[in-house]
């Protein structure tokens, strides 16, 4: 029997991404949140994947896996420096397939700053 159980799922993905964070270096997590609070504050609406393509073109170093760019993106949204803007888009990735893909702005706490 297929159990469908929203609350539940919302639990599982919370923990995978803090899981997912646990084990990339400190220093790594704190270099891209700084980063993507900068980038948040110049650019008005933005995917996960430019914020990806602009820091990595700028010879900063993968993660250990590409899950950590999402929970990434969750935990800035928990922290207030970026927030969902309610709209999707395809993404631009081939390796994506055009799946949709939320788009993100500076929280109003990240804009006055």
């Amino acid at each position: 029997m297929i159990v469908l159980d929203r609350q539940l799922s919302l639990r599982l993905r919370d923990l995978g991404c803090a899981q997912t964070l646990l084990v990339e270096p400190a220093a790594w997590k704190a270099w891209a949140m700084a980063k993507l609070r900068v980038y948040a504050a110049e650019h008005r609406a933005f995917t996960a994947e430019q914020f990806r393509v602009d820091f990595l073109s700028r010879g900063n170093p993968n993660p250990h896996t590409h899950k950590v760019w999402g929970a990434l993106f969750k935990h800035a949204d928990r922290q207030k420096v970026i927030e969902h803007t309610g709209r999707y888009k395809c993404a631009a990735s081939p390796r994506t397939h055009g799946h949709r893909v939320a788009i993100w702005r500076a929280s109003a706490a990240n804009r006055a700053t």
